[in-house]
């Protein structure tokens, strides 16, 4: 169905029907210096997200946690946007206003948002189906929720804001497909399961009273210690002696094609091969909480990082074209020892799309990085 409306764009303060109250200020993150491997990139042709120099930086600033309630609220499919106004299926109906807030990492066609191709502009909301929740509803979605990243960071990472005084009612979900997702939800919850309701694609849930956590960390980037807070009781306690390379295997996206060469000179090494593809949430928490050494490509299965203890050392390894800082901000707030390594892309880079390109590490450059981490001691391999 149609849902015969008209659509404005609005931030969550511009709204009458809408409070917002900050629990925590922006506050100033300083980063630590990148400790062994390429340290300069002034020389280096590489793209860099979030911004180009972050390499470079000292410190970012991390916004505000803030809380939001709002007053009759249109949440459109499993993405999440916010629309504030009561849609009326049988007249005209309001003008909505869609939150900005709420926009990150939508594809619009797929959750039933239709564009005007000519000038852009959001003019139709569809709709698979029409719910109402009466009563408090919470705010639970976003975009790249299938991505384990994002998941942690973006969405349960909002629960230490809303348990305290939302446990009790009923919280918006995606749907709840993945392991990871529902081990990780669970875990969340602790002993008191919460109550969800989950929203598939292209079906749209009314909401008299919805509380929603807005631009948490901007979007994944800029994050902060209570960005975290819900792993320290979650993360198992282990000796911090492993060396482990967690191996990225045969991925569709930025295949590292020299990976088995690099397998084969860290096992010799003494490093254990972890691929964690079907491994559990419990399984990969314990793993890295047992290492003192971790290499891998850039990648989700980074996110375990909040299981490490203290002082781990973790070398990162980028493509050239897609290098991407956030598990260097990741490591600096658990108190991690961070540096990395940059691969060459392989074939014409494509900037708007580099997931899609091979890449390739020189062993030598690993070598070196991991030398001077103490990651190899004594040094045991030698490149041809």
């Amino acid at each position: 169905m149609t849902l015969p409306l008209r659509i404005d764009l609005a931030d969550l303060e511009a709204l009458d029907r809408a409070t917002v109250r900050e629990v925590a200020p922006a506050v100033k993150i300083l980063l630590a210096p990148l400790a062994f491997g390429v340290r300069c990139f002034d020389q280096n042709r590489v793209i860099e997200r979030p911004y180009p120099g972050a390499w470079r930086e000292d410190a970012y600033t991390a916004p505000a946690i803030r809380v939001a309630r709002v007053r009759d609220a249109v949440v459109q499919s499993c993405c999440g946007v916010m629309l504030v106004g009561l849609p009326n299926p049988e007249g005209p109906g309001d003008c909505l206003h869609m939150v900005n807030e709420t926009l990150h990492n939508v594809v619009f066609e797929e959750h039933l948002l239709v564009v005007d191709p000519e000038t852009g502009k959001l003019i139709e909301l569809q709709s698979a189906g029409i719910n109402r929740v009466a009563g408090r509803a919470v705010h639970l979605l976003g975009g790249g929720e299938t991505n384990y990243y994002h998941w942690q960071v973006d969405v349960l990472a909002k629960l230490p804001q809303l348990l305290p005084d939302h446990r009790d009612d009923l919280f918006l979900l995606p749907p709840i497909t993945l392991p990871f997702q529902q081990e990780t939800l669970a875990l969340a919850a602790g002993a008191r399961p919460l109550r969800f309701h989950e929203i598939d694609r292209g079906r749209t849930v009314v909401v008299d009273d919805l509380v929603f956590v807005p631009n948490l960390n901007d979007f994944g980037w800029n994050l902060r210690h209570e960005n975290l807070d819900l792993y320290p009781g979650l993360r198992p306690r282990g000796p911090g002696e492993r060396k482990l390379y967690l191996a990225r295997g045969p991925s569709a996206k930025r295949p590292l094609v020299n990976e088995p060469e690099i397998i084969a000179r860290l096992a010799a090494a003494g490093f254990d091969i972890i691929p964690l593809e079907g491994v559990s949430v419990h399984e990969q928490a314990r793993l890295m909480a047992e290492a003192r050494v971790i290499v891998a490509p850039h990648g989700a299965g980074l996110t375990n990082l909040v299981f490490c203890g203290p002082g781990t050392t973790v070398c990162e390894l980028h493509m050239d074209s897609y290098l991407n800082w956030v598990f260097r901000r990741m490591a600096n707030l658990l108190g991690l020892r961070y540096g990395c390594v940059v691969g060459e892309t392989l074939g014409a880079w494509d900037p708007l799309a580099p997931h899609d390109k091979p890449w390739r590490l020189p062993l030598e450059d690993l070598e070196a990085a991991l030398s001077e981490a103490g990651a190899l001691s004594p040094p045991s391999w030698t490149v041809a």
